[in-house]
């Protein structure tokens, strides 16, 4: 009962008093409503782009609590909370304020890379001072971290406090010492991988145009973290299909094959591809893959009308312990190893599982 009252609230239509308030004090009043109650993410950016010339996200939000105090905003928690102190009435008013001073948004710098911190634990949480990076990808980190951050925001200007909350366990902002405006950013780059994957999915998957081009947006900054990640490859293809855009989803869809992606089964299924059917290409594509995998020359192309499941989730993979490690897995365990994937009993295992094929072990670890 309580899940079912809970969803009514939150699909109710709510109403808005704005106060936008200047730097002179000045006052202005708007007055919107929604059909569902937002989150804290979609209302900032329904203010982006509703008062494009009066609102950004560095502004000062508040609103009047049962005391008459006026309580700052800036999370998910605690725009919550305000909807529970404002249960009674369906109109919620806020104070949007701009109290001059200093914004991120205004900075004329870039970013600056201050450097890695590589976690050197292994598996077994055994410290392994060997284990490193390639430089070659550290140097492409370092130019892909802060673009794909930048690439959050609509201003293109990274504002750190006001980070939306799908980063929230990713960043953690950190206050030099000394006299100084600036901030540190401590970024975990495979958490941003991950939350980055999963907003694309989660964006790719409301039907919503709008939200399939920041999806895209996303699968394409993923691969600037990650060249060459079939998954992430083939889920472009997807946002392309779904867009229109048979001519670059078929191009993503080869690389995502070139890239080890081989699930034939879920490809036929995928009804987001469902516009590339009868593209010579695509059948080319299956025919290929099939041959691979040892099914049917012909497979069946029929559409699916049962809604597709993304490529998510890691196939669970069962690891027995070998018994020698092959002389023929030398370098490719070298590879992982370099790589910082350390545990060498789970990559052998690995490696049996997918036949010696590196790209499909590296993908799902």
């Amino acid at each position: 009962v309580r899940d079912r009252m809970e969803k009514k609230t939150t699909d109710a239509p709510v109403s808005f008093k704005l106060y936008f308030v200047n730097k002179e004090g000045g006052t202005t009043i708007h007055r919107i409503s929604t059909k569902t109650r937002p989150t804290w993410d979609q209302f900032v950016e329904t203010l982006q782009k509703i008062y494009p010339n009066q609102y950004h996200p560095e502004l000062r939000i508040r609103y009047e609590d049962n005391d008459k105090d006026k309580i700052v905003v800036t999370s998910e928690l605690e725009w919550q909370e305000m909807f529970n102190v404002n249960s009674s009435t369906s109109l919620v008013k806020l104070w949007i304020e701009d109290k001059g001073g200093l914004y991120f948004k205004d900075a004329k710098e870039q970013p600056i890379l201050q450097g890695f911190y590589v976690d050197n634990k292994d598996n077994n949480n055994n410290t392994n001072p060997e284990k490193q990076y390639p430089s070659e990808a550290l140097e492409r980190l370092s130019k892909a971290v802060p673009e794909c951050l930048q690439g959050v925001f609509k201003s293109n200007k990274i504002l750190p406090y006001n980070l939306p909350s799908w980063l929230d366990a990713v960043i953690t902002v950190r206050h030099p010492t000394g006299d100084t405006q600036d901030v540190d950013l401590d970024i975990d780059v495979n958490k941003l991988f991950d939350a980055m994957y999963r907003r694309a999915l989660d964006l790719l998957n409301t039907g919503d145009q709008e939200d399939r081009l920041k999806s895209k947006k996303l699968f394409t900054d993923l691969l600037s973290l990650s060249p060459g990640h079939a998954n992430v490859t083939y889920n472009l293809a997807c946002v392309e299909s779904l867009l229109g855009n048979v001519t670059d989803a078929i191009a993503q869809l080869t690389k995502a094959v070139q890239f080890g992606f081989n699930n034939l089964q879920h490809m036929m299924k995928d009804t987001d591809l469902e516009p590339l059917r009868e593209h010579p290409e695509y059948k080319e594509i299956i025919k290929k893959l099939a041959a691979e995998s040892g099914e049917q020359k012909n497979p069946e192309l029929k559409p699916v009308v049962s809604p597709s499941t993304k490529v998510e989730e890691k196939k669970e993979v069962k690891i027995e312990k070998p018994s020698e490690i092959s002389q023929a897995h030398g370098e490719k365990l070298k590879i992982l190893n370099e790589m910082g994937f350390s545990d060498q009993k789970k990559n052998v295992a690995l490696l049996c599982q997918f036949d010696g094929r590196v790209n499909d072990v590296i993908t799902y670890l």
